[in-house]
């Protein structure tokens, strides 16, 4: 059974059915939209579009954009082909989409809206250097320099903002009021502002003095004299959120006046506070009496006498998570022994200090980073490697040598191309949950997708009339999704090799050995040395009557659009549609991101020298 939003009155009784598309917990938690009517108006989505309804539910503001956020001071932010601007609530746009971000909720406070510029480097990717946060005034000038790795809304005359990875508060001219020195901290709202120091959470006045001691695990903002406080809980490094504990209330003296005891908690708004217990969403009111029982899915805060809920109903959207976890290889502690040297390398198992295969792959890749065969050398009996592995000996003896340098003498031995590449792996699983409802349970990826090693190379099929029922539709699918794609993918069907797998398919585009791509088993050649890490990669989407078969992983040859956070392809799509990625990777995304660049000598180049 699938769930929609509708909204509800005080009195728990629906007033507007449900219709309206769930986001998912990624886009709830990290797009930041309130859910809540706000200035008469809130914001819906359908198929994949937002827009603005009235309390009647009448849409005021016709679904066209591909992001938005709530009203506020009048504006609301918009998104149209990747950036951001403000619109009125006529929505005619006053000031044109330029911003690369800004902040969906309070996105004008005060006469003042956060933005940011340049958050894109020249190949369209995220920086992960210093963001650029500044702020600006209603005719869209720009009135505070975007300065700051992160800004808030203005409240109470100040706004924080973090610099040099601690937080503090400016006014209105830009001007530090209370100088970084927190670890984290939430704005000012009711003269108090929750701070953090070492992993506990007080409050402040707007002198900077504190006036709660730090002693929670979690606070929210004050919001009708109290405050939300958990007690329990435990930071997650990944998620950066609080998981576990219970959450209460606090007064403005630090007194507990309802007991932490639920599950989750939101601030309360209109004299009611959501709860959840048992996996439901009702609300208290500020005795702690419940007044509307635990009963929906999810629910919003009280604004202008509703409040949005999840009611389930029958058939519709279904929520779709896709968790794909596993061992994590960094992109840049890999490469692959060329074949002429393999034979070499196997003999030479034996004249080595008791080192295994994978050992002694390992301690070649690490020598040549370290510039440094000498302790390698004192592990092996170089005489004997001389005598029976005269290709091998070369490399260890030689050095650096000739006048081509590190890449062209690399280029002799190794071949730093990803070509066996490791998320087929086992070791890596996929889970998929459809509405809570487990689907596929950590299976083994390489057993999910059972890639057929045969591929159809599309440009090279003279009569599609010759191929067999199965492979007719396989290439038809194949084509659809690359005429879906092309030009966001890169996708060409005439340079496209298309495989058939367990569920769904996979594609790849102009890759050498491609056979060696798909191959279930790990590469013996391969050497590994650092990155083994547990991670995984969460995709959630909405599809009705969810279908594996619509699944499609794709692998470009484009490398400067490979990023690195992906255990399954570049892209992972569901129905010709590339699914919305949120991932927990914790590898240097700078690095990452410029592999591949320039050809197989530059490649590698990079990492050893840089």
């Amino acid at each position: 059974m699938a769930s929609k939003y509708g909204f509800i009155d005080k009195n728990g009784k629906v007033v507007i059915e449900p219709q309206f598309d769930i986001e998912s917990e990624w886009d709830k938690v990290y797009r930041s939209r309130s859910g809540a009517f706000s200035e008469g108006l809130v914001l819906v989505k359908k198929d994949g579009k937002w827009g603005f309804i009235d309390k009647n539910g009448k849409m005021v503001i016709e679904l066209q954009f591909d992001e938005a956020g709530d009203f506020f001071e009048g504006f609301a932010c918009v998104e149209k082909d990747g950036k951001w601007g403000f619109i009125d609530k006529s929505g005619k746009v006053v000031i044109e989409p330029q911003f690369d971000r800004v902040r969906q909720v309070f996105n004008f406070s005060e006469g003042l809206a956060q933005v940011e510029k340049d958050y894109y480097s020249a190949d369209n990717l995220p920086r992960a250097d210093d963001y650029n946060w500044g702020y600006i005034d209603k005719n869209g000038k720009v009135v505070i320099e975007p300065q700051f790795n992160y800004v808030s809304a203005f409240s109470e005359g100040l706004a924080l903002v973090k610099k040099d990875g601690k937080w503090g508060f400016i006014d209105k001219n830009g001007k530090m009021v209370i100088e970084p020195q927190f670890d984290n901290a939430r704005e000012f709202s009711e003269g108090f502002a929750g701070v953090e120091k070492d992993r506990k959470w007080g409050f402040i006045d707007k002198s900077g003095k504190m006036v709660i001691e730090p002693q929670f695990d979690e606070v929210s903002d004050f919001s009708e004299g109290l405050a939300q406080v958990n007690k329990g809980g435990e930071f997650q490094v990944l998620s950066q959120v609080i998981e576990g504990g219970k959450w209460g209330f606090i007064d403005k003296s630090g007194k507990v006046l309802i007991e932490p005891q639920f599950d989750h908690a939101r601030d309360f708004s209109e004299g009611f506070a959501q709860v959840k217990k048992d996996g439901k969403y009702g609300f208290i009111d500020k005795s702690g009496k419940v007044v509307i029982e635990p009963q929906f899915r999810d629910a919003e805060p009280f604004s202008e006498g509703f409040a949005r809920v999840a009611i389930e109903v029958e058939g519709g959207v279904g929520d779709v998570e896709i968790t794909i976890q596993g061992r994590r290889i960094t992109t840049f502690s890999f490469a692959c022994l060329d074949d002429d040297y393999v034979k070499d390398f196997k003999k030479a198992i034996k004249f080595t200090n008791g080192l295994d295969e994978e050992e002694f792959l390992g301690r070649i890749f690490e020598s040549i980073i370290a510039e440094d065969f000498d302790d390698l050398k004192s592990e092996i009996d170089m005489d004997k490697i001389e005598k029976n592995c005269p290709n091998l000996y070369e490399m260890l003896d030689d050095g650096y040598a000739g006048e081509g340098g590190l890449s062209e003498w690399l280029g002799g031995f190794f071949s730093p191309f990803p070509e066996p590449i490791l998320f087929m792996e086992p070791g890596h699983g996929i889970s998929i949950t459809v509405d809570g409802e487990t689907k596929v349970d950590k299976q083994l990826l390489g057993e999910f997708l059972n890639i057929n090693d045969e591929g159809i190379e599309l440009g090279e099929i003279e009569n599609e009339e010759d191929l067999d029922s199965e492979n007719s539709v396989l290439v038809q699918k194949a084509k659809e999704f690359c005429n879906a794609q092309e030009e966001t993918l890169g996708l060409d069907p005439e340079n496209t090799t298309v495989y058939k797998c367990n569920n769904g398919m996979m594609l790849i585009e102009s890759w050498p050995n491609q056979p060696e791509l798909v191959k279930m088993l790990k590469n013996k050649n391969q050497i590994t040395i650092s990155g083994e890490v547990e991670g995984y990669v969460n995709y959630y989407f909405s599809a009705e009557k969810f279908d594996l078969n619509k699944l499609t992983f794709v692998r470009n040859s484009n490398y400067d659009e490979w990023i690195g956070t992906d255990i399954v392809g570049n892209y992972f799509c569901y129905d010709k549609k590339i699914i919305e990625e949120y991932d927990f990777d914790q590898h240097n995304f700078e690095s990452i991101r410029h592999y591949g660049t320039g050809g197989s000598g530059q490649s590698l180049e990079f990492y050893l020298e840089g």
